[in-house]
């Protein structure tokens, strides 16, 4: 389900499948392992994701959050024109995209 891409600046989640609204909490929660025992950023890869729900909208605010709360770099990439409106519609876009 998750592709793990590392560098020195940063750790890539390029999710390799669609997802099932159970199975972002796992990802979140890797993420947060993640976050405990690295100071590197963070990069998720939307590429092979055709939509996102409202929860996980929720997992990605409580994500940046935490992320820029800790003055480090949370992006996401490669998200479709579907994710960029939904983004922006909700007025989520210059908070989660910046």
């Amino acid at each position: 389900m998750v592709e793990i891409i590392d560098s020195d600046v940063s750790r890539t989640y390029k999710f390799t499948k669609e997802f099932e609204r159970t199975d972002f909490p796992k990802v979140e929660q890797k993420i947060n392992d993640f976050f405990q025992n690295d100071s590197r950023g963070l990069i998720l890869d939307f590429e092979n994701v055709q939509s996102l729900d409202s929860q996980c909208l929720a997992s990605l605010i409580r994500l940046k959050n935490r992320f820029k709360n800790d003055e480090r770099d949370m992006k996401l990439r490669n998200y479709n024109d579907f994710i960029e409106r939904l983004l922006n519609v909700s007025g989520l876009g210059p908070f989660l995209v910046k």
